[in-house]
């Protein structure tokens, strides 16, 4: 590989009104790509990717929930789903997905124990194909996964319906805040 000062002098070699052959700077592009800074050195981020192609199912049959966990093992993960619920007026599902998923996330919430995160996300009415924006809560409680849906306060007559469906990424990651920091 290239070192920085290598690929300097190359570039510094193709003259601007010179009869630089293709050759000579397909060879300085191909030394630039392989210029030695521009890689990690062999360092590996612990990356993690957690799916399974069958859905988890809520204890109480009200919803299926379709997964991908990825991310950096203890800094921050991209979460994908669908969740399709099957029951009607039915807002809070549990889940008990892989153990390694629940082992994977605990060190995110670790210091803020019963941490629920929120996010705005789009409830999909499937039979009239339109959607409206709901507040999803998630959190990990006893190695269950706990999601609960609450409709736009500034919204009227909102309900779920069988078949509605929540299908969306989300990404978090929960840094070691001082909350507790004195002014």
């Amino acid at each position: 590989m290239a070192t920085r000062t290598e690929v300097e002098t190359r570039i510094a070699a193709i003259n601007d009104n010179g009869n630089n052959t293709a050759k000579e700077v397909r060879d300085v592009l191909t030394s630039l790509l392989d210029y030695t800074e521009n890689t990690d050195n062999g360092a590996q981020l612990p990356l993690f990717d957690l799916w399974d192609q069958n859905p988890v199912e809520d204890p109480k049959g009200t919803a299926s929930l379709w997964y991908s966990f990825r991310g950096i093992e203890k800094t921050t993960v991209n979460f994908t789903f669908r969740l399709l619920i099957r029951e009607a007026s039915v807002t809070s599902f549990q889940f008990q997905p892989d153990p390694k998923i629940i082992e994977t996330l605990t060190p995110l919430f670790q210091q803020y124990h019963n941490t629920v995160m929120s996010f705005a996300v789009p409830v999909t009415d499937i039979e009239k194909k339109t959607w409206r924006v709901w507040t999803l809560f998630f959190r990990l409680v006893e190695n269950t996964l706990r999601i609960s849906l609450r409709p736009n306060p500034f919204t009227t007559n909102e309900i779920i319906r069988a078949g509605d469906e929540v299908f969306t990424s989300i990404q978090f990651h929960c840094p070691p805040f001082n909350f507790d920091e004195k002014k």
